[in-house]
């Protein structure tokens, strides 16, 4: 709900830009809690910034206008040192903190080939923690192996699958696991942007 364009018509700092003020910040992402809400949109999920907290609990208490907001915090990028163990931990953390959902990141990037990036264990580890936890698990999975993985761990959905082949989706229906492909987004801003 944060991402705007600034008053120099660019997203994000450049060099040699003016900076954006913390006023026309807040009026910004105000305007787009004002869109959605304005637009039908009584609930939205917002997977990695740490600063939805904060609204998503202003809006709870009444005290700013916008759609009801289901946040993960942050996101999990294991590396491959992190024990299985320590990865439930980080679940249990993030839910401790007020996380809604857990996200994954189970594959690199399109811009690298998204190959799985973790191992099953680990995957595993994050969506059985988040089930026991009763939250669901989001997971950032291109490639068809970091699709059926993540599906079999019993995650609740899979995000982007740009590289999803014929075996993934179907592994995807099979277990009634949401698909947010966000394809068009992914492929316009990253690769030709």
């Amino acid at each position: 709900v944060d991402w705007h364009f600034q008053p120099n018509g660019l997203y994000g700092q450049r060099p040699g830009q003016p900076r954006e003020t913390p006023e026309q910040t807040d009026r910004a992402i105000q305007a787009n809690l004002d869109a959605l809400l304005d637009a039908g949109f009584t609930t939205v999920q917002s997977l990695g910034a740490a600063s939805d907290k904060a609204r998503r609990d202003a809006i709870a208490a009444g005290t700013m206008r916008g759609p009801r907001i289901l946040t993960s915090l942050g996101q999990l990028s294991p590396r491959a040192t992190d024990t299985p163990d320590q990865l439930r931990e980080r679940v249990r953390t993030l839910k401790a903190n007020g996380a809604d959902v857990i996200k994954l990141f189970a594959s690199g990037s399109i811009r690298d080939g998204g190959k799985m990036s973790v191992t099953p264990e680990q995957i595993d580890a994050v969506c059985g923690e988040a089930r026991a936890q009763g939250l669901r698990s989001l997971v950032h999975a291109h490639d068809p192996q970091s699709i059926i993985t993540s599906v079999k761990a019993g995650c609740s959905q899979i995000e982007h699958g740009v590289f999803a082949d014929a075996a993934a989706i179907q592994a995807m229906k099979a277990a009634n696991v949401f698909f947010d492909p966000n394809i068009g987004l992914v492929l316009q801003n990253y690769n030709e942007n």
